[in-house]
């Protein structure tokens, strides 16, 4: 018999190929509520816990449990929130989760965490004579939005301030007319700015010119979905995981078209972050990995005398894997552990070197698990630079 729990709340659907996730408030819940969504995903939160428990129809793939399981989260917490008082937002679901789907009769249960580590880097010019100095630009009201854009840690937020970046220094370019569509200033703007800056870089579309490209990605696709919610359009909901991705990557090349647009029109180099960075990062993170042990434990750490206590009760895994990002701002271990008819019960779970505690994840409430399943453990750091202004977007 497949049993899995979390605390005293049951993972798995007695009986079916089920699916789910545990994913974790801000803050702890007030009360306990239940809901099940139209699609009948139901989502139960306890009152003093943090952990929402999702679970839904059987899936294969962990990409569309978390996909389903996030929506699901913000749905029912948008109807606690209006209904119950219960009001809370989710630590981004990559940070920390649990997620089981069934693969031939058998739970796959991944335990999951990531931490971003920064670094401080600084560049500077040198030339014959020593440093090379320059005088501090004028300043431009596109540079307020700008600088919001890179300090939210709302993805929905950063867009609509580069967006109004762009458009603040754009409008310096090609004013827009009287009556003018929004949708044909900018396509006209961009035509303009493009005798000073090939705009070829900032789109990903090669059959299109790049002005008709930008407008259809930037403005088409994301500023109308992102500014309007009118019932019956294409839109953007805050927290929604479906089009993320896209709307971050378009976001991200509307940054970097900025800087360029700064530069050729403003003379002011805008410093979006150190690649030599991201480089000693990876270096950094794999000599600390490579002589490592990833482990699990039913006990938590505790902190003694400035460091942490190991763990008497632990159980060392054989990593099975290590990846990193092309750009080495990311980096995974993973390690599998296969259950035969036996109980196990993770408190906590982190990377061990030379026996002692270096990343580490605790659960509030244990997982508990008992039966024949597979129990993955994937721990990934995250690296960046200090101060960089590519932010990591938490909503």
């Amino acid at each position: 018999m497949h049993m899995g729990f979390y605390g005293n709340r049951e993972l798995f659907v007695p009986g079916v190929p089920s699916s789910g996730a545990v994913l974790f408030m801000r803050q702890a819940a007030q009360d306990s509520v239940e809901y099940t969504t139209e699609e009948g995903w139901s989502v139960s939160a306890r009152e003093g816990e943090r952990g929402l428990v999702i679970r839904g129809a059987g899936m294969r793939r962990s990409e569309d449990v978390l996909n389903h399981a996030e929506e699901s989260s913000h749905i029912a917490l948008d109807i606690f929130s209006a209904t119950r008082g219960v009001t809370s937002t989710l630590v981004r679901p990559s940070d920390l989760y649990i997620a089981w789907w069934c693969v031939k009769g058998r739970h796959v249960v991944r335990i999951s965490s990531t931490d971003t580590m920064q670094l401080r880097g600084k560049a500077r010019g040198i030339a014959k004579g020593g440093a090379v100095e320059s005088e501090p630009p004028g300043w431009h009201p596109s540079l307020r939005y700008y600088r919001h854009a890179n300090t939210t840690s709302d993805l929905l937020d950063a867009f609509r301030n580069i967006y109004l970046a762009l458009e603040s220094i754009i409008s310096d370019f090609r004013p827009k007319r009287e009556g003018e569509a929004e949708a044909e200033w900018l396509r006209s703007a961009l035509k303009d700015i493009s005798g000073e800056l090939d705009l070829r870089p900032y789109t990903s579309s090669v059959s299109k010119d790049p002005e008709d490209a930008i407008v259809e990605k930037v403005y088409t696709d994301a500023r109308t979905a992102t500014f309007h919610s009118k019932h019956g359009r294409r839109v953007i909901l805050p927290y929604g995981a479906d089009r993320r991705k896209s709307l971050a990557l378009t976001t991200r090349q509307m940054r970097d078209m900025y800087a360029g647009i700064a530069q050729a029109h403003l003379g002011i180099h805008v410093t979006q972050g150190s690649r030599f960075v991201g480089r000693a990062y990876g270096i950094m993170f794999d000599s600390v990995v490579d002589p490592s042990e990833m482990y699990i434990s039913p006990d938590a750490s505790k902190e003694q005398k400035g460091a942490r206590g190991v763990p008497g009760n632990l159980r060392r895994l054989h990593r099975s894997s290590k990846k990193s990002s092309k750009d080495g701002f990311l980096s995974t271990v993973t390690a599998s552990v296969g259950l035969k008819e036996e109980q196990l019960t993770v408190r906590e779970f982190g990377l061990l070197l030379n026996n002692e505690i270096g990343l580490f994840n605790t659960f509030e409430t244990p997982l508990e698990l008992c039966g024949s399943q597979t129990l993955e453990v994937s721990i990934s750091v995250r690296g960046g630079e200090e101060g960089s202004s590519v932010p990591v977007y938490v909503t």
